[in-house]
């Protein structure tokens, strides 16, 4: 609910549609080409696979909120998080600062998770982790992207298949690049 209310604040105070309002103000500044907001008319975007019952479907994207984009476009858009081309760096920090503390054992479900918070979309790793997580996931589809603020790093990761284990990948990635933190 969270998010979609957040639509319909962009929406009444812009005086523009989500779709819109992003293509203006964030994706042609940042010469974000090959991204946008799904309007279920585009017919190159790549097909989403579930397993069901041990067959591959076909799933449509979900309604007209639905993000596509492309890792080439993701990097401009991380990168642009380092600047004030999006917002002022002191929003950005309020961003990633911990707002709310996640109970132990919830991050992702994993047992053993401990000292996580969340900000504002943010999941907040604990310090010694360094990064901040964002994911997403519909029938389909699954992403996630971790950023190491301090390193200006991004692991940004985007499948077509939900089977896959985005996160154990991402941590295979973060190891092979900084080592084993913790």
């Amino acid at each position: 609910m969270g998010y979609d209310l957040l639509r319909g604040i962009i929406e009444t105070v812009s005086g523009q549609s989500y779709a819109s309002f992003l293509k203006q103000n964030i994706f042609e500044p940042l010469e974000m080409s090959n991204t946008g907001v799904d309007d279920m008319k585009q017919t190159d975007l790549a097909k989403g696979y579930s397993n069901a019952k041990g067959d591959i479907a076909l799933q449509p994207v979900w309604g007209v909120y639905s993000i596509y984009s492309t890792v080439e476009d993701m990097c401009l858009w991380d990168q642009a998080l380092y600047t004030d081309k999006l917002l002022p760096q002191s929003a950005l920090k309020d961003i990633f600062t911990p707002q709310v503390a996640v109970p132990d054992g919830m991050y992702y479900g994993f047992d053993g998770s401990t000292g996580w918070s969340y900000g504002f979309g943010w999941f907040i790793a604990p310090k010694e982790l360094g990064y901040v997580i964002h994911g997403g996931m519909l029938p389909g589809y699954r992403t996630e992207i971790r950023r190491y603020i301090d390193d200006k790093t991004a692991i940004i990761l985007l499948t077509n298949h939900e089977a896959v284990a985005l996160h154990e990948t991402a941590e295979a990635i973060a190891e092979k690049l900084f080592g084993k933190r913790k």
